[in-house]
């Protein structure tokens, strides 16, 4: 995660994967606006950040110097007006980040995850990564 944002990001990152919810909810606050936002991130690297977190999120690439790490799951129930207006914002942008290089494939994958969310039908939480 290259710029001057790469540091906030891979602090937010280990702290996404604590075991106290608070400071998982700080770091995901933390990490969406950088990522949403853009600011600090490289432009030439911004969608394999965004890529990197996403996989990372999902399980598909392991936690830097995480302990038991934590991915995000879609669960049954309503979610918060602060992560339904996040889903909202990452639908709103995937086409331009599409468009600066994140994968068509992992676009689904994140549409699918996150669109739940975005109209209320779902939300996200942490639980264990699978192993193997």
């Amino acid at each position: 995660m290259a710029g001057p944002a790469g540091p906030l990001l891979l602090d937010g990152l280990q702290d996404l994967q604590s075991a106290d919810q608070a400071v998982q909810q700080r770091a995901a606050l933390q990490v969406l606006d950088l990522l949403l936002g853009g600011q600090g991130l490289d432009p030439r690297y911004a969608a394999a950040s965004r890529l990197a977190l996403f996989r990372t999120l999902t399980g598909l690439t392991p936690a830097p110097a995480a302990e038991g790490p934590s991915c995000l799951e879609r669960a049954e129930g309503p979610p918060s007006l602060l992560e339904q207006g996040y889903a909202r914002q990452v639908l709103e942008r995937l086409a331009s980040w599409q468009a600066e290089g994140f994968p068509a494939e992992e676009s689904a994958r994140l549409r699918e995850m996150v669109g739940p969310v975005a109209v209320g039908e779902a939300h996200l939480v942490f639980v264990p990564c699978p192993t193997g």
